[in-house]
C-alpha cells in the first residue's frame, strides 16, 4: 500500500512537472493578466518589453481584461531553452486563447506584435475573436524598402551574421547604437532610454531570427481569411520626409485583401504611437472596441 502511494505520487510529480514544461514549450512567451471586462491581448513590438502596453492598459482596465505578452528573449525576458519562430509565437497565441476559454478577445499588437496580431486573426473566427488592432505593421514588411520583394526563405546565413554582430557589443555599445534608433522610431524623448534599454538588453539570437523570419513572410494573402473587423493605425509625421498620402496608398494596397478594414493615418507621431499620439490612440482604441466587442454598443 505504501508503495502503491509512493509510486501513484511519483507519477502526479511527474505529470505536473511535464505538464508545466509542455506549457512552457506551448507558449513562446509570458503573460500577465490585468482588469475585468471582455478580454483583449496586447503583444509588444520588436525587442519591446510588454511594458510597452502599460499605458494603455491604465487606459483599458475599467472594461478589458488585459492580457500583455512578454515575448521570451525580447526586453529583458530571458530567452527559451529552445528555438522558437514567429510562427510558433502566432501559435501560441492560438493555443493560449483556447487553453483558457476566452471569447469575444480583441488581439492588439504593435510593429512585429501587430504582424503577429493580423497572422493570429487570418486562423481564428468568432466566438473566440472578435476584432484584431495593428499598430503600425505591415503584412510584408520588406516592401517598404523594396518595391519588387518578394515572399522568400528565411536568410538564416545573415541571421548568423546580425546575431553575431549584436553578440560583439557589449550592452553599453548596444545601448548607445539604440538611442538614435529610438528618436527616429518616437517623438517623445522621455520614452528614448526605455526604447534604447529594450534593444540593449535583448536576446542576440531571438531578435537576428524572428526579424528574419519577419523580413522573408508576406501575409497579404492570409489575411484576406480574416473575419472579423480590423483596425489599423498608421504614423505619420513630417519628419519621415515621406507625403502623408504617400503612406496611406502604399499600406493600404497591402491591406487590400482585408474585407472588414478601418484604416487610420495618425498624423503628429512616428512608430510608437501609443507614446507620441496617446488622446488619438486611445480614442481610436476605444471607438473601435466599443463598436466590435458584443455588447460594449
Amino acid at each position: 500500500m505504501v508503495h502503491y502511494i509512493a509510486r501513484t505520487a511519483l507519477f502526479a510529480t511527474f505529470f505536473m512537472l511535464a505538464k508545466f514544461n509542455l506549457y512552457a514549450l506551448e507558449y513562446p512567451f509570458t503573460a500577465t493578466v490585468s482588469g475585468k471586462g471582455s478580454p483583449v491581448i496586447l503583444i509588444p513590438g520588436y525587442t519591446c518589453g510588454g511594458a510597452v502596453w502599460d499605458s494603455t492598459v491604465a487606459e483599458l482596465r475599467t472594461l478589458h481584461q488585459c492580457h500583455v505578452l512578454n515575448i521570451r528573449g525580447f526586453g529583458g525576458v530571458a530567452p527559451a531553452a529552445k528555438d522558437f519562430s514567429l510562427r510558433d509565437v502566432k501559435d501560441g497565441i492560438k493555443a493560449y486563447i483556447k487553453d483558457n476559454k476566452l471569447k469575444n478577445v480583441i488581439v492588439a499588437g504593435h510593429s512585429m506584435g501587430g504582424f503577429l496580431a493580423m497572422w493570429t486573426g487570418a486562423e481564428m473566427k468568432k466566438p473566440e475573436l472578435a476584432g484584431v488592432i495593428v499598430v503600425d505593421a505591415v503584412p510584408f514588411i520588406s516592401l517598404i524598402g523594396d518595391s519588387t520583394a518578394v515572399e522568400h526563405a528565411i536568410d538564416t546565413a545573415s541571421a548568423r551574421k546580425m546575431e553575431e554582430l549584436m553578440k560583439a557589443q557589449t550592452y553599453e555599445m548596444r545601448k548607445f547604437y539604440g538611442k538614435p534608433m529610438a528618436s527616429y522610431y518616437c517623438l517623445d524623448s522621455t520614452y528614448h532610454p526605455l526604447i534604447a534599454e529594450w534593444s540593449a538588453v535583448s536576446d542576440p539570437h531571438t531578435s537576428a531570427s524572428l526579424i528574419m523570419e519577419m523580413a522573408a513572410t508576406d501575409l497579404r494573402d492570409e489575411i484576406a481569411a480574416i473575419e472579423v473587423p480590423v483596425l489599423v493605425l498608421c504614423a505619420w509625421e513630417p519628419g519621415y520626409n515621406v507625403p502623408m498620402e504617400s503612406i496611406r496608398s502604399a499600406w493600404s494596397k497591402q491591406y487590400a485583401a482585408v474585407k472588414n478594414l478601418q484604416f487610420h493615418m495618425v498624423p503628429g507621431s512616428r512608430h510608437f504611437i501609443m507614446y507620441d499620439a496617446p488622446e488619438t490612440f486611445y480614442r481610436e482604441l476605444n471607438t473601435f472596441m466599443a463598436q466590435t466587442v458584443p455588447g460594449k454598443k
